[in-house]
């Protein structure tokens, strides 16, 4: 189907606090370290800094490079992404993913991936997250490259065909 932009805005206080409890119990349960993949500097190191200083898990913060990006993602035992890139790169690693809904365009990506992602509300309380994170801990995520590409060639020929219109 067609992508959604993100249109969200950032997340308030009681998010903050609700993923920072969340990470921290999943990082618990799993035996896990914690990592903030940031994709966009300006826009997801002030949320991955407040939901850090809420927890008592300590976190380290690591913004990749294009090259580095695919190999921090993949060395991850778990994801738990907000973004359409964290979700891709997840799936192309064939990673555990808990998906926060934070835009539309990421319920709408992960819907499409069978096994392996569980998408979760943005609002949802602690044991929502805690418990996703339990279920994709016991399933495999098989998505091909392949499969990945030809959705996002689908969306661009969609976006060709609006601009070729607008015209």
């Amino acid at each position: 189907g067609q992508r959604r932009a993100a249109t969200s805005p950032p997340p308030d206080r009681a998010v903050i606090e609700t993923w920072a409890q969340a990470i921290d119990s999943i990082a618990a349960d799993h035996q896990l370290d914690v990592a903030f993949v940031s994709w966009d500097r300006d826009r997801d190191e002030p949320v991955h800094h407040a939901v850090a200083n809420a927890m008592t898990t300590p976190a380290r913060h690591y913004t990749p490079n294009r090259a580095e990006v695919l190999g921090e993602i993949a060395n991850a035992s778990m994801v738990v992404t907000m973004r359409y890139h964290g979700l891709v790169a997840a799936a192309l690693a064939q990673r555990p993913t808990v998906a926060i809904n934070y835009s539309p365009k990421i319920g709408d990506l992960a819907e499409d991936f069978a096994g392996g992602i569980r998408i979760v509300a943005v609002d949802a309380p602690t044991p929502a997250y805690v418990d996703a994170a339990r279920q994709v801990a016991k399933t495999q995520l098989t998505v091909a490259g392949p499969d990945i590409a030809s959705r996002i060639q689908a969306n661009r020929q969609v976006v060709q065909k609006l601009i070729a219109a607008a015209r």
